[in-house]
C-alpha cells in the first residue's frame, strides 16, 4: 500500500494567521493615506456644531473628491468635518450650524426642517387644504 501523510492543524493555522496578519498589516500602513474613508464614515454618523469658516474639497486617486467643512467651535478651536453632498450645498459661510448623530443627517442652522419635516409639513397642509374645499 501507499504511504500516507498526515497534515498537522498547526500548518492550517498558522496559514491563516499569517494571512490575517498580512492583511492587518496592510490596513494599518494604508490608514494613514486613507483619512477621507474612515473619517468621512465617523463624520458622518457623529453630532457636531459650529460656526462655517470655509468649505473645501480634497481631490484623490481615480478622480474622486471628498468635501469637508472648517468649523469653529467658539472657543477658537477649528476642526474640519467631511461632509455628503447636501451638507457641502447647503451649509454657508458664517452661518452656525448643528449636526444631529446618525446616518442622514447633515449640518443645518438651528430650527431648520430636514426634507422629510418640510414633506409631511406640505402634505399636512394640502390635506387641511382638501378638507377646507369640501
Amino acid at each position: 500500500m501507499g504511504e500516507y501523510r498526515f497534515v498537522s492543524h498547526r500548518t492550517y493555522r498558522r496559514a491563516l494567521i499569517g494571512g490575517a496578519g498580512t492583511t492587518l498589516l496592510l490596513v494599518v500602513l494604508t490608514l494613514p493615506f486613507t483619512t477621507h474613508v474612515w473619517k468621512g464614515s465617523w463624520d458622518s454618523y457623529s453630532a457636531y456644531s459650529g460656526t462655517v469658516v470655509d468649505k473645501q474639497r480634497e481631490f484623490h486617486l481615480l478622480g474622486l473628491t471628498s468635501r469637508y467643512l472648517i468649523l469653529d467651535d467658539g472657543r477658537g478651536h477649528r476642526f474640519k468635518k467631511y461632509v455628503d453632498h447636501y451638507g457641502y450645498a447647503f451649509a454657508t459661510v458664517g452661518t452656525f450650524v448643528v449636526k444631529k448623530q446618525g446616518f442622514g443627517e447633515y449640518p443645518r442652522p438651528p430650527g431648520e426642517k430636514t426634507p422629510s419635516e418640510l414633506l409631511a409639513e406640505a402634505e399636512r397642509i394640502k390635506a387641511q387644504k382638501r378638507a377646507v374645499a369640501r
